[in-house]
């Protein structure tokens, strides 16, 4: 979720009209919900409305918690590979991107240079990105390299 604070500003708190949470308690929701997509959140929220538990004058905290880990919904996810190699050696990195929505070949590219850019300043040197390499094709290219010239 990508503001918790006005998900539950616009969803959560209305649903009890005589409920003034304090600036804990929202600090509490918006860290219970915002691991999680909002149309999981507004699902539960309103089961909970319809339940004895959520009949009083304030959500019960606890009881959310317990029907998000229940009904938790793992998105599709897509994946797309790339590999980080160290330049002029046979060090590489595999690695991969994951999206709830399909992911294009510039997405892969600005992800797998930002890595590189990252191994950079962990590791030193320069490291190159090769987006969209598979697995079995990190295997081809460790075997050139270890080819010894004849």
């Amino acid at each position: 979720m990508d503001r918790p604070d006005q998900f539950f500003t616009k969803e959560i708190q209305p649903r009890w009209p005589d409920w003034e949470p304090t600036g804990p308690q929202i600090s509490d929701w918006e860290d219970l919900i915002r691991p999680y997509r909002d149309d999981d959140v507004l699902r539960v929220i309103k089961e909970h409305g319809y339940s004895k538990a959520g009949s009083y004058k304030t959500p019960k905290l606890s009881e959310v918690r317990t029907l998000l880990k229940k009904c938790y919904y793992v998105a599709p996810c897509y994946r797309r590979e790339f590999c980080l190699q160290k330049e002029g050696t046979r060090v590489f990195i595999h690695s991969f991107l994951h999206s709830e929505q399909p992911i294009s070949d510039d997405d892969l590219t600005f992800a797998a240079a930002r890595d590189a850019q990252k191994c950079a300043g962990i590791y030193g040197g320069k490291w190159i990105a090769h987006a969209g390499m598979t697995g079995v094709q990190v295997a081809i290219k460790r075997q050139e390299l270890h080819k010894e010239p004849t």
